[in-house]
Formats: C-alpha cells, sequence, structure tokens
C-alpha cells in the first residue's frame, strides 16, 4: 500500500537528490544514506506526528546527532563538530521555551474566555 500523503514522496524525491550528490561527492553510500536520507524522511514523519513545535524540536536534535554521527562514522570527528552540534542543540532549548510560553499563553487565553 502506497501512503496516501503525496508529500512524502516529495521529501522522498529530495532526500534522494541529496543523497545522489553527497554520493557523487565521495560520501560512502551508507554514511550517505544514514545522515542524509533517512533524517530528511524522519524529520518529515516526526514534524508531521507530532505537529509543528514538539515535531521541529525532535527533527533539530536528529539533526545534531546526525552531524555528529556522519563525522563519526567518516572518521573526522574534530572539536569543531562537537560545537556545531552544541549549537544545533542550543536552538532547541529555545525551541522548548517557545513551546512552553505559547502553552502558556493559550492556556491563560482559554482562562479568560471561560
Amino acid at each position: 500500500m502506497l501512503p496516501k500523503d503525496r508529500k512524502i514522496y516529495f521529501v522522498f524525491l529530495i532526500s534522494l537528490i541529496l543523497t545522489g550528490l553527497a554520493v557523487f561527492d565521495g560520501t560512502p553510500l551508507f554514511v550517505a544514506l544514514a545522515t542524509i536520507m533517512f533524517p530528511i524522511i524522519a524529520s518529515y514523519g516526526l514534524i508531521v506526528k507530532f505537529k509543528i513545535f514538539p515535531g521541529v524540536i525532535f527533527a533539530t536534535i536528529l539533526w545534531a546527532l546526525s552531524i555528529f554521527v556522519r563525522d563519526l562514522l567518516i572518521g573526522s570527528l574534530t572539536f569543531e563538530t562537537v560545537k556545531t552540534v552544541s549549537v544545533k542543540l542550543s536552538t532547541v532549548i529555545i525551541f522548548v521555551v517557545v513551546y512552553l510560553f505559547d502553552k502558556i499563553r493559550r492556556g491563560e487565553r482559554k482562562s479568560a474566555e471561560q
């Protein structure tokens, strides 16, 4: 059975193109699949399943981990990679704060309406 959501096909096509470009540039196929194709498709799934805010938070964590795993698998893990991953994960804190602020604001609005 094919999924009824046609957006997944577009996401799959983009992930195939980006994975193909990475392989063409010299990235091993397994590394490209594990760190480009899988995170793109999984991020889309997370955003669809958990809606915008929680999905974006989970997708950001997934992308930070994929950056770390990519450099680990290739053997080029450096302090710069660790800094990049930590900056990427620090955006998760911002997303969480915005998400909690939005929940509190909506709760106050519902209380005022009652």
